[in-house]
């Protein structure tokens, strides 16, 4: 069984991309709203660097995240 989760705040999981330095390309929903659209998310989509360092930063970011 998984653990209740929190509301969705996407500013917390994009904090701990920007602190592990992870490099990354926003798309989807929330660069929509990012960019002025009316529309509501509940999710973050993002494409990362595929680079090794790059990936062994995002792993340790979901760690972080408990994902």
């Amino acid at each position: 069984m998984n653990a209740p989760r929190g509301p969705f705040d996407p500013y917390a999981l994009l904090a701990a991309l920007e602190r592990r330095r992870v490099a990354y390309v926003l798309i989807g929903g929330l660069a929509r709203v990012i960019q002025g659209t009316d529309e509501l998310t509940y999710g973050l989509d993002l494409t990362p660097s595929l680079r090794a360092e790059n990936l062994r930063r995002l792993a340790l970011a979901l760690t972080e995240l408990k994902a």
